[in-house]
């Protein structure tokens, strides 16, 4: 049964259509194909999969024809892989299982996504294993695998890499658009290990990055150290700026 709702990236335009350091641009066509296979996958039985590519293609085309130029693109979508081809003729949107399915948190759910990468991706059925284990433990690994990631191989992870692994740690999203340039201000002003001790006293739980920055953002703006560096936007005022 379909939901109402996609999970998607809020950048998920900029990516496809403009590209990315690993990603390479898509065109028009191609980009608004793909969103057309996340809406479609949603509304199949099971979700996620499509009983063949021509099923796909008819669902692209429409009754009328008028999404010919994106069914075209089904055959680009499977050679860059975001559709997979099961040995029973089926299509697969590749990590719909770690990233649609569940109710997880987005960095849990970036986790199983990215443990699963390295696994072989042609299969009929991808199966979702959830293992048995305390908030804590998957903290715990979480914190283990992302510290890998950054401070790994002897690099000395950078202030701004910091509060990003401290957020994930705590549940919340890598902060985007005037979340994160936000947060890169008051790290430029304040210094991370000031923002994080704010953070340690906001006794939000698991909250959302735009509360915990706005948290630090209000809670540290009465320091002398703001008015050296003319930082008196609040994070209201850059939500505005952005909505404009």
């Amino acid at each position: 049964m379909p939901r109402s709702y996609l999970r998607v990236l809020p950048e998920l335009y900029e990516r496809r259509l403009f590209g990315s350091e690993r990603h390479r641009p898509n065109s028009i066509p191609q980009t608004l194909a793909f969103v057309g296979v996340l809406c479609f996958a949603e509304q199949q039985s099971p979700r996620g999969r499509f009983k063949s590519r021509a099923v796909l293609e008819a669902l692209l085309a429409g009754p009328k024809g008028a999404g010919r130029p994106l069914m075209r693109e089904v055959g680009f979508l499977i050679e860059q892989g975001d559709l997979v081809s099961q040995p029973d003729g089926s299509l697969y949107v590749e990590g719909w299982d770690e990233l649609q399915e569940g109710n997880w948190q987005v960095a849990e759910r970036m986790a199983r996504y990215r443990a699963r990468k390295g696994e072989v991706t042609a299969r009929v059925t991808p199966a979702v294993t959830v293992p048995v284990t305390t908030d804590a433990s998957r903290v715990g690994s979480r914190k283990a695998n992302k510290r890998k990631g950054i401070g790994g191989n002897g690099v000395t992870p950078t202030p701004r890499q910091l509060t990003h692994l401290w957020l994930s740690d705590h549940g919340a999203a890598t902060p985007v658009g005037w979340v994160n340039t936000t947060l890169n201000e008051l790290v430029k002003v304040y210094g991370h290990e000031a923002v994080i001790a704010a953070w340690e006293r906001s006794g939000i739980g698991r909250g959302t990055s735009k509360q915990y920055i706005q948290y630090a953002e209000q809670g540290l703006a009465a320091s002398p150290r703001s008015k050296l560096s003319g930082h008196t936007r609040t994070a209201q005022e850059g939500q505005d700026a952005f909505d404009r």
